[in-house]
C-alpha cells in the first residue's frame, strides 16, 4: 500500500512536469501515465 502510494505521487508529479512544460511526453506516454495514476487511485483510495 505505501509502495503504491508513492508510485501514485510519482505518476502525479511526472504528469504535472508534463503539463507545465519542463518535460515533454508523446500523447501515448501520458495515456499510460494518465492509466497508471487511475489504476494507482483506485488501489490507495485517494
Amino acid at each position: 500500500m505505501a509502495a503504491d502510494l508513492e508510485h501514485f505521487f510519482y505518476v502525479q508529479e511526472a504528469l504535472q512536469f508534463i503539463s507545465s512544460g519542463k518535460a515533454q511526453a508523446t500523447p501515448e506516454q501520458i495515456d499510460s501515465l494518465e492509466e497508471a495514476l487511475r489504476t494507482l487511485q483506485s488501489k490507495v483510495q485517494i
